[in-house]
């Protein structure tokens, strides 16, 4: 690409536009191809393990104390456990990729189990099921004795119909029975 733009026959902005880079970039880019031709484009890095890498007997260290030791954790736990007893201070990222690298891919968390009941569906119109609850409680404070309230949830809109408050939950005025409103 850089040759076409030596000779003249694109320019560097449909360069640009033709790598996906900015006018800027491919003027320092070409100026790099100029000074040093082809090897001055290649990153100056490419080939060269980083200093940040981790050893390959690191590596290997890290997955013969799982499969040996540590097999019945998961990833981050297994960090956890070479930081406190085998002084060897990786994070939970790292020690799930030397694992994956070496087939051995951690633990997972525990699945939820389904659930056991499906939430319902609402009621169609207004007034067809309500849904009551009683909740003991101080209500008025700890000097004066606990209240039962009861509260009354039209199902098909969420509305608090009614509450009322008694002394225990199965108090004589909740015995009778309740009309729907028309």
């Amino acid at each position: 690409m850089m040759e076409f733009v030596k000779q003249g026959s694109m320019s560097r902005k449909e360069a640009a536009e033709t790598l996906g880079l900015t006018k800027r970039q491919v003027r320092r880019i070409f100026a790099k191809y100029t000074k040093e031709g082809e090897t001055g484009v290649v990153h100056a890095e490419k080939g060269r393990k980083s200093e940040c890498a981790l050893s390959e007997e690191l590596k290997s260290e890290v997955a013969r104390l799982y499969s040996e030791k540590y097999n019945d954790s998961n990833s981050t736990h297994f960090s956890e456990l070479l930081s406190e007893h085998e002084n060897i201070k990786l994070s939970a990222s790292s020690v799930g990729r030397i694992l994956k690298a070496v087939g051995k891919e951690s633990k997972r968390t525990v699945k939820r189990r389904p659930k056991k009941h499906k939430p319902h569906e609402r009621c169609t119109q207004e007034g067809m099921l309500w849904q009551t609850d009683a909740t003991p409680y101080a209500w008025l404070g700890e000097k004066v004795s606990a209240f039962v309230l009861h509260a009354f949830i039209d199902d098909a809109t969420g509305i608090v119909t009614g509450a009322v408050f008694t002394q225990n939950e199965y108090s004589r005025m909740l015995q009778r029975k309740f009309t729907y409103p028309k």
